[in-house]
């Protein structure tokens, strides 16, 4: 293969956090990817559930991987997950809290 040399003065530290489904309370207004799945729950927008499983991670655990990735070792990645559910129970907790308000949730 191809070596490449990058002299020490252009090389720089990074760290990659992964999370996984991201809940919690939102502070932005632009979308995001879950906050997006959420809103296709919300308003039926799914033409059919996929059988697979998402891991969950809260939006506070994220921000606070942020923090520390300021002050910890470089050139690491870090995964984030706290828990993993079937892709349906979270269209089912939704209609479980929303359903009673008219959403027509999947």
């Amino acid at each position: 293969g191809l070596l490449i040399f990058t002299p020490e003065d252009e090389k720089f530290e990074i760290v990659t956090i992964n999370p996984g489904f991201i809940l919690g309370p939102v502070l932005v207004k632009s979308p995001f990817t879950s906050e997006q799945i959420i809103y296709k729950f919300m308003m039926g927008k799914f033409p059919g559930i996929p059988k697979m499983y998402m891991s969950l991670v809260d939006v506070r655990d994220v921000a606070l991987a942020h923090l520390r990735a300021l002050t910890g070792p470089a050139n690491k990645r870090y995964a984030l997950s706290t828990d993993t559910v079937k892709f349906n129970q979270i269209g089912v907790c939704l209609h479980n809290t929303f359903g009673q308000y008219g959403y027509k949730i999947c």
